[in-house]
């Protein structure tokens, strides 16, 4: 209150780190209102990480031209298991 202006504290009399905290609090909570009025933008942790896995597999087996073992060697995985995830990958298309 030392700095108040007529009973009122503003921005420029605060030190930076609370004015930058205050920011990034903001930016914080406008981007949580954003992805709360869009259900579609905030995925499942599991959900995200089985659409990044789909896109990495489809896009190892392309470049090893659809040889599954050739992809799976890639991948460091066996090929049970590339077959695995395989159905999983195209039934999200």
């Amino acid at each position: 209150m030392t700095f108040a202006v007529d009973g009122k504290i503003t921005p420029d009399v605060l030190p930076p780190r609370i004015v930058n905290q205050v920011r990034e609090l903001g930016t914080v909570q406008s981007r949580a209102a954003a992805a709360s009025a869009d259900p579609n933008r905030c995925k499942s942790l599991r959900a995200f990480l089985r659409e990044r896995e789909k896109e990495y597999l489809e896009q190892v087996l392309a470049l090893s031209k659809g040889d599954k073992e050739r992809a799976a060697k890639a991948l460091k995985i066996s090929l049970a298991t590339l077959y695995r995830k395989l159905p999983q990958a195209r039934m999200t298309r």
